[in-house]
């Protein structure tokens, strides 16, 4: 009997910084978190489970990189951009965006994330950035 397969919910920290000259991430990017920062761990470790993904080939593995997700439960610490923004809005400001003003970002809403998630395994596509 075939397994069904196994969504590994993974993250867009398997690519490392994004390079100044990039304005968006192709999924076949080969960069990788510098392994001389401690807080490149979270990205390696997410590489090296995609590679055992990869290297278990009876698993029907699919693979989700997710990338800006906002909702109910969401840290509003220093981990996440837009829980800063929200803890900062709560508290009465001031609200500070660092930056030159040329970075986008668009957040999808949890609820979409469980529902494309869903998609992704009944898809026959191996890896997904949501």
């Amino acid at each position: 009997m075939p397994l069904e397969p196994e969504l590994a919910p993974h993250s867009g920290a398997v690519y490392g910084s994004q390079p100044a000259h990039l304005s968006h991430i192709p999924e076949d990017y080969a960069g990788a978190p510098d392994l001389r920062q401690p807080t490149s761990a979270y990205g390696e470790l997410k590489r090296m489970s995609e590679l055992m993904c990869a290297m278990t080939p009876e698993v029907d593995c699919v693979i989700a990189r997710g990338f800006a997700f906002i909702g109910p439960y969401l840290p509003l610490s220093d981990k996440f951009a837009v829980g800063i923004f929200i803890r900062d809005a709560i508290a009465g400001g001031p609200i500070r965006i660092h930056g030159d003003g040329t970075p986008q970002r668009s957040f999808e809403t949890n609820r979409r994330l469980g529902a494309a998630r869903v998609q992704t395994v009944r898809s026959s596509i191996n890896i997904v950035v949501i």
